[in-house]
């Protein structure tokens, strides 16, 4: 490459167009004899400007389809210049420039993820869809995204997964190809990169932001890489470290994948339309050795609804499966409306908004007007995972020969609610973040966090509070609407009763004014 390097800096530049194309070939699979779409994603700052000089040049010696791409975010007021740049460099080069525009910028503002993962997602879309226009142009299924991660972004990577909680195994860092998106400058340094353009006489435009410590990665870019570098002994030897770890962790992922294969465990990573619906956590499971144990589980979970629990999440659900002893009641939040439950042996991944099925088995819930089989004037009742309301002191089931099936226990629990408003809606639903609960009759009770009186007070292991049985009440509101109108219904609730029979402090008293008359409650528990 010696003919493409300016002479001031022949060596250096040789030398870095050489490891480019190397990488290119040999670790993001870019095949060296076909004609495929190559995007260039170029951001307008110094990482990508330099990738886009050293592939354009790099791309003279093979048949590939150079194009650039460029995201505006619409969020910083030096976007527009960007844009313009970029497209500069791309016509200066004679390559198509495609420019994505975000349509509703403060949405990514306000993302449930954060700014930077949303954008991040978005990009990650956009450039997709766009690759695969390009490959039905050309005819070819090989082309790819190129991305301008290098050596200083790695090391980036790896610190905020080890500060994020990772498993070894998982502290790689980024791969040079993953899917259709490639990063040939891995290997490379900010400085190799920076030295590179200036020798070109090539200027970039600096994001601001960058130099802001309000970002997770930029705090550690900023301050925590510096202050490891200095006990390193320099920059070079903190890389070099980190490069070990790259090695050795990839060799423990080499490791459990095969013990993962052995024990019939989840392959990683698999689409989820192939995923196992279940995992057997039986006594086999049990029995295999506990990291094992957490790799198989945080695939299962990885593959089912693509959330990546933290090394102390998983380490917390095999220990409390483990405690459980597989036959108490057992679920563990993931997050986004994900839970796991545990179905006699099986472990399922439910999503809670489209479960149609009780989360627990409890029969039946009946509320009756004390001593009365009479409906009661003023109260509704909701069931939030079953449709079907029997009685719940229906005699047990007898089997073919007339005697009592002892293959199920039955637990019928009652109590009486008073001081329930007129107009409420009693539900029964499992407990959720966020509830709080009056335990005690005293007045002076007052409501401390569910979740909290469920260990103190009912010493129920963590797995088990959340989705554990609770009554809640909710109240309509009043509406000046028109008599026929569908009344309104304050979403706020309050937990009036735990199962099997504790009843708020504040739901215990006298009977209040504009209350319904006492009502008695009947949970009918089934264990199998």
């Amino acid at each position: 490459f010696s003919d493409s390097c300016p002479a001031n800096s022949e060596p250096a530049c040789k030398s870095l167009l050489s490891v480019v194309a190397e990488m290119l070939v040999s670790e993001c699979n870019i095949p060296s004899n076909q004609r495929i779409p190559l995007l260039v994603s170029v951001s307008g700052g110094l990482d990508s400007v330099a990738l886009l000089l050293l592939v354009s040049r790099i791309a003279t010696r093979y048949p590939w389809d150079l194009h650039v791409l460029h995201f505006n975010h619409g969020l910083r007021p030096e976007a527009t210049d960007e844009e313009i740049f970029v497209k500069a460099l791309a016509t200066a080069r004679g390559l198509n420039c495609h420019v994505r525009r975000a349509t509703r910028p403060e949405a990514l503002k306000k993302a449930a993820c954060g700014l930077q993962a949303a954008a991040r997602q978005w990009r990650r879309q956009e450039s997709e869809l766009l690759l695969k226009e390009l490959e039905s142009q050309s005819a070819s299924h090989h082309g790819a995204v190129l991305l301008a991660h290098h050596l200083d972004d790695q090391v980036e990577t790896q610190l905020l997964k080890l500060l994020r909680g990772s498993h070894l195994a998982r502290l790689q860092g980024m791969l040079p190809r993953d899917g259709c998106f490639a990063r040939p400058l891995l290997s490379s340094t900010k400085s190799e990169l920076q030295a590179f353009l200036r020798a070109e006489g090539q200027a970039w435009m600096e994001d601001s932001s960058n130099m802001l410590p309000v970002y997770q990665r930029n705090k550690v870019r900023l301050q925590l890489i510096p202050i490891m570098a200095e006990i390193a002994g320099g920059v070079d030897a903190l890389y070099t470290r980190f490069s070990y770890l790259r090695e050795q962790s990839s060799q423990l992922g080499e490791i459990l994948d095969r013990a993962c294969e052995q024990h019939g465990g989840p392959s990683f990573p698999e689409p989820q339309q192939l995923a196992a619906s279940t995992l057997d956590v039986g006594a086999d499971f049990q029995e295999l050795p506990v990291m094992v144990r957490h790799e198989i589980l945080w695939r299962f979970v990885v593959n089912a609804c693509n959330i990546k629990p933290s090394y102390a999440a998983v380490r917390r659900m095999v220990s409390s499966l483990a405690q459980s002893g597989l036959s108490a009641l057992w679920s563990w939040p993931l997050g986004h409306d994900w839970e796991l439950q545990l179905k006699d042996t099986k472990l399922v991944i439910v999503h809670i908004e489209e479960q149609k099925d009780e989360a627990w088995q409890a029969d039946d819930l009946i509320v009756r007007q004390e001593g009365s089989q009479a409906a009661i004037k003023g109260l509704r009742v909701q069931r939030l995972f079953s449709e079907t309301v029997t009685d719940s002191r229906e005699e047990h089931k007898s089997n073919s020969t007339g005697e009592a099936d002892d293959s199920e226990k039955t637990e019928l629990h009652r109590f009486i609610l008073q001081g329930i408003p007129s107009g409420s809606i009693l539900s029964l639903r499992g407990a959720t973040k966020g509830d709080r609960f009056c335990p005690g009759l005293s007045l002076k009770a007052h409501s401390i966090k569910l979740t909290q009186f469920l260990y103190r007070s009912m010493s129920l292991p963590l797995g088990c509070r959340l989705g554990w049985p609770v009554l809640t009440l909710r109240k309509e509101k009043p509406s000046a609407m028109q008599e026929e109108t569908e009344p309104q219904i304050d979403k706020q609730e309050t937990v009036v009763a735990v199962f099997p029979d504790i009843v708020a402090g504040d739901f215990s008293q006298t009977s209040l004014a504009g209350s319904v008359p006492p009502v008695l409650v009947e949970f009918m528990w089934k264990e199998a």
